[in-house]
């Protein structure tokens, strides 16, 4: 049940009564505990919450209890002597004072107790309405400064306004502020308490009795004309915000509270509370400020933002961490329902202007509701991650994604979340978004100029090739040729032998289809085409290479040894792209050992795993060495340390392999020779 405690001050003030304070519904059901009940009772206020107060304190009452709450109902407050038993075990008699409270519609809502131990007092003799027992209720409580004020001259002036034939006093007061500044003046401090004097006066008692207008600012008129004739309209506790001052002229924020006694209309000695509110209202306005910085910025940034609650989310983290579950995406993976479930419960409450704009909405209610309406089945896995992040209590996330607008098109984002542990705790998530579409098609520009370098530069290196590539073909051309002369020889003879025909036939074949790969391999090297990434094994890309050139290394008399580890995992990349990076390496290679004794000339090709999710690839030759000083050039473009080259080869590579999430180095081995090395992210990690 939701407390509405407007007229009965904060609970934190409450906490600071010297007087137990406890909130019950009609049932008896607790709703409210204070501090001083907890020290009264010895039940805290967790302990108190939701049980009966009558069984918990086991009262016992001077009447039965119906004939009480008849009595409250219709008077709407009731006093006297209860006796309670303690969570100890002890025996008190407390004087209790029940109020009843009503909801905006008047119905009763639930009752206020204020109680204090009348032990001693009841064993002493002393009747309720002693005066020892009026002021230990009213003037002992340190949280409010308390003034008991004679409203009996204010009275007779209100009178004579009225003989007078002011028939609306209230409208006559409110034109005529300076009548009402001499009504304050009628108005006399009889008494006050401890903390009215040190909140408001010089530290002597005698000093605040008197005139009640030095307490009020002249801003603060109109709030003590209300509380003249609020009784005049059934209402007997008036409570406001408003200002006022001590002896000193010092103004500061106070809740303002009078209580008028219904019993007895007569009695014009009123008791006036005044709680120092000044700290709250600071942090009023501090968060009222923060709240003025957030919609500005909010509102007022050029980049698209979404807030979304998490509540629900979040309720289901610390469910699942109760239940002992510490990888969440392993559960998904066990639970895809989960990431449904999540879709809906994420829910997009504030979107600001760009946000509507890049989504093509009209209005920001369009995007409001279940983020599960933006996400695509090509950004699950960001989505995803997103939970993750969550779910590990990280303060942010950022990747780019697709989403769906209102009108079902896709468009590219970089999508960045913020969300520290007490943004989360709140349910709060912001989704900053950066429409890629710009950097998209710069990004295809850049990919189709990669791939135009790429394909002009493997067209020059087929070039260089040319004799290879010719030998290559000719080898199975000339041994076609012989096979079908040889056959035809076969024929012609009188005992034809059809077995050895055969045995012909199928070497034409053999070499036919040898012909053909040699041709395939140099057209797909030459063909211009979008690059393709698939799951590929590195391996078979390096003996491919090696294959297409080995007339290339036999003609110059360089050996090859290839040291591939067995069951590397797979690369995710293009397959020509990988055959022209090995290609290049390999004929950089070969052509610098030109200058080595022809004994002396070996490359060699490794492959292993530099790190749990990149395979390392290294290309070792036994030549020259790169000169000290081109080692920091070597992959700049147009940058070539062979005369007539044309400086494109290495820079192409390097662009391949970071394309690939890779990196591609180069160096001196430790005894001769020189060393190209490259990565490239698993299949897995990519």
């Amino acid at each position: 049940m939701s407390i509405d405690l407007k007229g009965i001050l904060t609970p934190d003030v409450l906490d600071l009564f010297r007087e137990s304070v406890c909130l019950r519904d009609l049932s008896g059901r607790v709703l409210y505990w204070n501090n001083a009940a907890t020290h009264l009772y010895g039940w805290t206020a967790d302990q108190a919450l939701g049980k009966n107060a009558h069984e918990l304190l086991k009262t016992r009452f001077k009447e039965p209890l119906p004939a009480l709450e008849a009595k409250l109902l219709a008077e709407e407050h009731w006093c006297g002597n209860l006796t309670r038993t303690t969570a100890a075990g002890n025996t008190l008699v407390v004087d209790a004072r029940w109020r009843l409270r009503r909801d905006v519609d008047g119905k009763p809502a639930f009752i206020f107790e204020t109680s204090f131990d009348a032990t001693a007092r009841e064993r002493a003799g002393l009747t309720p309405d002693d005066p020892q027992r009026r002021y230990h209720n009213l003037f002992e409580s340190q949280a409010a400064a308390f003034f008991q004020v004679d409203f009996t001259k204010v009275a007779a002036s209100l009178r004579e306004l009225r003989q007078s034939g002011v028939t609306d006093l209230p409208a006559y007061l409110g034109e005529r502020p300076d009548v009402v500044r001499g009504l304050m003046r009628l108005a006399r401090v009889l008494d006050v308490n401890d903390r009215a004097v040190a909140l408001f006066g010089s530290g002597r008692k005698q000093d605040l009795l008197g005139p009640a207008e030095v307490f009020w600012p002249e801003g603060s008129t109109q709030v003590f004309l209300e509380s003249l004739f609020y009784p005049e309209n059934g209402q007997w506790d008036f409570v406001r915000e408003t200002r006022l001052r001590t002896l000193q002229g010092v103004e500061f924020d106070v809740d303002f509270a009078v209580h008028f006694d219904a019993g007895d209309r007569s009695n014009l000695i009123v008791t006036v509370a005044a709680v120092d509110i000044t700290e709250r209202n600071r942090a009023r306005a501090a968060s009222e400020h923060a709240e003025f910085m957030y919609r500005n910025l909010f509102h007022g940034m050029a980049v698209p933002f979404l807030r979304l609650d998490s509540t629900r989310i979040t309720q289901t983290f610390e469910q699942l961490h109760k239940q002992g579950v510490t990888n969440l995406v392993d559960y998904m993976d066990s639970h895809p329902e989960f990431v449904a479930a999540a879709k809906e419960a994420s829910l997009i409450v504030e979107a600001n202007e760009p946000a509507v704009r890049l989504f093509g909405a009209k209005t920001a209610s369009e995007l409001l509701g279940p983020i599960g309406r933006i996400v695509l089945p090509s950004g699950e896995h960001v989505f995803r991650a997103t939970l993750a992040a969550g779910f590990a209590q990280e303060p942010g996330y950022q990747s780019e994604s697709k989403l769906r607008r209102v009108d079902g098109h896709e468009i590219d984002v970089m999508m960045f979340v913020i969300a520290n542990p007490a943004m989360r705790a709140k349910g709060i998530v912001m989704m900053g978004l950066i429409d890629l579409a710009e950097q998209m098609e710069t990004r295809a520009a850049i990919e189709r100029m990669r791939s135009d370098l790429a394909h002009a530069s493997r067209i020059s290196m087929l070039g260089e090739l040319t004799a290879s590539i010719a030998h290559e073909v000719n080898q199975p051309l000339t041994a076609v040729t012989t096979n079908a002369e040889a056959g035809l020889r076969w024929l012609a003879r009188e005992n034809v032998d059809l077995e050895e025909i055969r045995t012909l036939m199928r070497r034409m074949v053999a070499d036919a289809r040898r012909a053909a790969d040699v041709i395939q391999r140099v057209r797909s090297m030459a063909t211009r085409g979008t690059a393709e990434t698939t799951p590929i094994g590195i391996n078979s890309v390096i003996e491919e290479a090696s294959t297409f050139l080995q007339h290339e290394m036999q003609a110059r008399d360089v050996g090859i040894a290839l040291d591939l580890t067995r069951d590397l995992p797979d690369i995710r990349a293009d397959r020509i792209q990988m055959q022209q990076v090995v290609v290049n390496l390999m004929v950089n290679a070969i052509q610098a050992m030109t200058s080595v004794d022809a004994g002396r000339r070996r490359l060699r090709i490794v492959t292993s795993m530099d790190d749990p999710c990149h395979v390392l690839v290294q290309v070792v030759d036994s030549g020259p060495g790169i000169p000290p000083d081109s080692l920091p050039r070597l992959f700049e473009p147009f940058y070539s340390t062979k005369a007539g080259g044309m400086g494109m080869g290495l820079q192409i590579c390097q662009s391949i392999v970071e394309a690939h999430g890779g990196r591609i180095t180069a160096g001196n081995n430790a005894d001769v020779g020189a060393h190209f090395s490259f990565t490239l992210s698993t299949a897995a990690a990519a």
